[in-house]
């Protein structure tokens, strides 16, 4: 067998070759006709883009992509062709919660979260990332809405609401949905002039979805006029950016908000497990980065009380700096690719311990957003 992989997905090096696959590793944007032409496995991320023009003249069999999404893939055309293809749902959910978090406590006013419960936050998307920021928001007292045509469609409207009642009644609006451009529930400029229009004055506007889902010109426009607090890490025309929107928007990433240690050995993993399942092939995916995910870092919550609550800025941001993220992107947006590339990996709540160290009071149920929390009786 002759795999094709992108160089960037991490321990996956040695890997395959131990079962006597042909491994040729290269950076996705590299990933053309010629490479996959006599390749029967590709192992890619987002920057590959799987169609006809790169398939039509190869062997391909299978495509494997280190990734939530599959909207870099066409999967009408796969399926039409049979090739199989395997990505990573959920790999990463614990990585972008904890962005949205981030974003959310450095774009809201100091005074404005001593009580949660009188901030909405609409989440756009309730899948694997959409739950697991809902689970926090409400654990760190949030009022939540929630917006998901298909799955109201399935299960019912009893927790579900509209998008124009998200934009209407949030304070907050974070957006987690595929890039999909037809069907009932396209997502393409889903968030168009007559959504953002419907945001209240000073509302916050996250987008770690899928650059495409928000209409940019729209919201330059929606900007112009309207005070906004928005915080993009995905961007339509990745990665040549609309310059006037990077600079007007207060929180600008460059497509990272997925890129934790933790995420990133998941996404491997769950690749390689899939391929190994596939190939019948007897590979122990667990030991991946094992040692590197295994150290665990202690955060004493007392020393984040102010005036008898939890500073939550400090904390979130104190744990993922995004504003550093931010200014350096937009000091350098044609290094966009670059700073993908050469990411230093953030970890995850996962990788941090809670202590109360007698602060009772202020122990929520920390675990429910990620965090260890051995000291909880």
């Amino acid at each position: 067998m002759r795999v094709i992989a992108d160089i960037d997905i991490p321990y996956l090096n040695g890997v395959f070759e131990s079962c006597s696959f042909k491994v040729e590793y290269l950076k996705g944007i590299e990933i053309g006709e010629m490479q996959a032409k006599d390749a029967d496995i590709l192992i890619i991320r987002t920057r590959t883009i799987c169609n006809k023009e790169l398939l039509g003249n190869s062997r391909v069999s299978v495509i494997a992509t280190a990734s939530i999404g599959t909207d870099h893939i066409d999967l009408e055309y796969c399926n039409a062709k049979g090739i199989k293809v395997i990505s990573a749902p959920g790999c990463n959910a614990g990585a972008v919660a904890q962005w949205v978090l981030s974003a959310i406590f450095s774009l809201l006013n100091k005074g404005e979260y001593t009580d949660l419960s009188s901030i909405t936050l609409g989440i756009v998307g309730v899948g694997n990332i959409g739950l697991r920021l809902a689970k926090s928001a409400q654990t760190l007292g949030f009022n939540v809405l929630q917006c998901d045509p298909p799955r109201e469609e399935k299960e019912g409207c009893n927790h579900f609401v509209s998008l124009n009642q998200i934009a209407r009644q949030s304070d907050i609006v974070s957006i987690h949905v595929p890039l999909t451009f037809k069907g009932r529930y396209k997502t393409h400029h889903m968030v168009n002039h007559e959504v953002l229009s419907k945001l209240k004055p000073n509302a916050i506007l996250l987008n770690s979805s899928r650059g495409g889902v928000i209409d940019e010109n729209a919201l330059l426009n929606q900007l112009t006029s309207k005070n906004l607090l928005v915080g993009i890490d995905v961007w339509e025309n990745e990665p040549h950016l609309n310059a006037q929107l990077l600079q007007k928007v207060h929180i600008a990433t460059p497509h990272i908000a997925g890129y934790s240690l933790e995420g990133k050995v998941n996404a491997t993993r769950m690749v390689v497990e899939s391929l190994s399942e596939h190939f019948g092939l007897n590979i122990n995916s667990a030991k991946l980065g094992k040692n590197d995910i295994k150290v665990i870092h202690e955060i004493d919550i007392g020393k984040y009380l102010q005036n008898n609550n939890i500073d939550y800025s400090k904390l979130f941001n104190g744990i993922y700096s995004i504003l550093n993220d931010s200014r350096e992107l937009k000091k350098h947006p044609e290094k966009f690719e670059l700073m993908r590339s050469s990411y230093n990996l953030r970890r995850e709540y996962s990788a941090y311990t809670i202590l109360h160290n007698g602060v009772d009071r202020m122990m929520i149920e920390w675990n429910k957003i990620g965090f260890n929390t051995p000291n909880i009786q």
